[in-house]
């Protein structure tokens, strides 16, 4: 079979994130009992909606990582991680939207802008995550609060594993800073 293309070989390393997820704040309560969150499944624009780690090459032109892939397409590891740091928040009942029979009273909807590994002038590697959110209050379809975030970190080396280590960085950062401002726009909501 080798001489045929029926063996590709073996398939690249597949790597998922590993950010510091924000743990219950002490003294802090459950915004709700009843109040449900669901989470959407994150848009994103093609060069990002797929499994693998793109590199951003002077702004403009995307090209991936040559023996690295995302454990899935990259909307649905950001949702998982989303909904994951919400429930180690504790302050919310949160769901993939598209869950069985979970009624939402709040969605958040949102849009990833980068999810990538930027190389420098210098050569040298940084990544990056932006994220637009909306929360939008399902009682009447309007959009409540827009989140807008952005945040780049250095990698510590040229390696992929420094890379990696930059994406939990940043992805830590946005979860963080996301759920505080859902938390945040939603005791003024209700």
């Amino acid at each position: 079979f080798a001489g045929c293309g029926l063996n590709p070989g073996p398939a690249p390393p597949a790597y998922t994130l590993h950010p510091n997820l924000p743990g219950p704040l002490a003294g802090e309560h459950r915004v709700s009992d009843k109040l449900q969150l669901g989470i959407n499944l994150p848009l994103a624009d093609e060069a990002l909606d797929n499994n693998r780690v793109a590199i951003l090459i002077d702004n403009r032109e995307y090209r991936y990582w040559k023996n690295a892939t995302w454990t899935s397409q990259t909307p649905d590891l950001l949702q998982r991680w989303i909904i994951a740091a919400f429930e180690s928040d504790g302050r919310l009942f949160v769901s993939a939207d598209d869950a069985n029979g979970f009624l939402a009273d709040f969605r958040l909807a949102s849009y990833i802008r980068e999810f990538n590994v930027i190389l420098g002038p210098d050569g040298k590697y940084s990544v990056a995550l932006a994220i637009n959110a909306r929360l939008i209050d399902l009682r009447d379809g309007k959009i409540s609060a827009v989140f807008n975030q952005r945040y780049e970190q250095p990698a510590a080396g040229e390696d992929l594993s420094a890379v990696m280590d930059a994406f939990d960085v940043v992805t830590g950062r946005v979860l963080s800073e996301l759920i505080s401002w859902t938390i945040d726009n939603l005791n003024l909501i209700r």
